[in-house]
């Protein structure tokens, strides 16, 4: 019977420790860190959707068409009247344009030729 009294109590002692483990693992209180409270201006905000709508609006249609080589201004960037806004690539009009004097100088050189 002392036997089992000391086993009985030994695992007590036993099931008690391992509570004690389970209990602090499992709903301990956490430290956490603080701040100091001070005192500073409130901000207000309004918080919504809505659309933006610009003073003034532009339709912006090139008169030819190419390939764009040079974009100046971006997305919100404020521009002003006669600013640069992109460069369209010019290398196929220099070509047409060699082209025409060649054919414009041909033609020329035939007339001479003709009279």
């Amino acid at each position: 019977m002392r036997a089992t009294l000391r086993y009985t109590l030994r695992a007590a002692v036993v099931a008690a420790i391992a509570a004690a483990v389970f209990y602090w693992m499992r709903w301990a209180p956490l430290t956490v860190s603080g701040a100091a409270v001070k005192t500073g201006p409130v901000q207000a905000e309004i918080l919504g959707s809505g659309t933006l709508m610009a003073h003034t609006k532009a339709t912006i249609i090139p008169k030819i068409q190419g390939r764009l080589v040079e974009l100046t201004v971006d997305q919100n960037d404020t521009v002003t009247t006669g600013q640069l806004l992109a460069r369209l690539d010019d290398s196929d009009f220099w070509q047409q344009l060699a082209i025409a004097k060649a054919t414009l100088e041909a033609e020329c050189d035939l007339q001479v030729v003709a009279a």
